[in-house]
């Protein structure tokens, strides 16, 4: 980061911070997806960090249910369930609606499918398919295909898991 700073004279402080969480984020997805799992923690903690120290809601919206997917996947549901409030707790539809067509699936039901996978493993089954239930219903309400089908196979899914 150091290094950046010195050549980047011209970037302002919040502009850094920026380029340094995308950094991150992309060695977290990689080693995520290279199956590093200890090396992705530690750096998805960096990037929580990072998060609360500097908010970007935008980022963090899309960042969140992959981190949060990611620390299911390991077994920390706790840890995944925050995360997973945390984006139903800064989502405005206002302002995050369009980040569906950015990411792929509006995060407001990305974290309600994920957090309702994650109430299945925690023993709330009925919570789960409520959860889903209100995904589907606000998905269809958005209109954006991607989020559509993504909400009937998660509930699809729900309904082969239970």
């Amino acid at each position: 980061m150091e290094k950046l700073r010195s050549i980047s004279a011209d970037l302002d402080e919040e502009a850094l911070t920026k380029v340094e969480q995308k950094g991150r984020w992309i060695v977290f997805n990689h080693l995520h997806q290279t199956g590093k799992r200890k090396e992705a923690r530690e750096v998805a903690d960096m990037i929580l960090k990072s998060l609360h120290e500097n908010p970007d809601h935008k980022f963090e919206l899309g960042a969140l249910g992959f981190i949060g997917q990611s620390f299911h996947a390991d077994g920390d549901l706790e840890g995944a369930e925050v995360l997973f409030d945390r984006m139903l707790e800064i989502y405005d539809p206002k302002q995050h609606a369009e980040l569906g067509i950015e990411f792929g699936c509006d995060p407001w039901v990305s974290a309600m499918i994920n957090k309702a996978l994650t109430q299945i493993h925690l023993g709330f089954p009925d919570t789960a398919v409520k959860m889903v239930d209100k995904a589907v219903e606000y998905g269809i309400e958005l209109g954006f295909p991607i989020t559509k089908i993504s909400t009937l196979i998660y509930k699809g899914l729900m309904g082969y898991m239970l």
